[in-house]
């Protein structure tokens, strides 16, 4: 079985203006005072649907029904800004960075849910919260997100264009996961 996700990737000059805050968390990492797990910079992605533990072969399946499904997606662009957290930022379990849920991001999400409800999946019970995950705790003194994120609140981190998808396999290693994309689509290829 593989672990697999659809993510948009993101390019890594806004991986590079989010280093500020990766650089907080890991500092409170460090210090011991929150459990947390921060994922390497590299590894920053825009979830669309985890899918979970698949067997391989059905990752043809799945990139046979999106291929139709995508090929006139075109690619946009999508802003990021902010921090907070989920729940929220006094006991978050999730930090992340926000995504807007622009018309054309919502518009892709549809149509990946329509192309793995094809294939056998079913569609996603939680509501599209298009995030970035920058840190998953495990706990916390209340607050301290609130204290440490201050000046990074209503930051802005800047645009980028939206314009590959991938399927990723994310393999659990002692360093850190690993993301391998499996397939990847081109937004704006006909």
């Amino acid at each position: 079985m593989w672990r697999v996700f659809l993510a948009l990737e993101i390019p890594e000059d806004l991986r590079a203006r989010l280093l500020p805050v990766h650089e907080e968390l890991l500092r409170m990492k460090r210090s011991g005072d929150v459990r947390l797990s921060v994922p390497r910079l590299e590894n920053l992605h825009l979830t669309l649907r985890f899918l979970g533990d698949v067997r391989p072969e059905k990752t043809e399946e799945i990139q046979e029904v999106l291929t139709p499904a995508l090929r006139d997606a075109a690619a946009f662009p999508l802003r990021v800004a902010e921090i907070g957290g989920f729940p929220d930022l006094r006991r978050p379990r999730v930090i992340w960075g926000g995504v807007e849920a622009e018309p054309a991001l919502m518009d892709l999400f549809r149509r990946v849910e329509d192309g793995l409800e094809k294939a056998g999946f079913g569609r996603e019970k939680k509501p599209f919260r298009p995030h970035l995950t920058l840190a998953r705790v495990k706990s916390t003194p209340p607050g301290a997100f609130e204290r440490a994120l201050a000046a990074h609140r209503e930051a802005e981190f800047g645009s980028f264009s939206a314009a590959r998808l991938a399927l990723f396999r994310s393999e659990r290693l002692p360093e850190g996961a690993r993301y391998t994309p499996i397939v990847t689509w081109n937004l704006g290829d006909s």
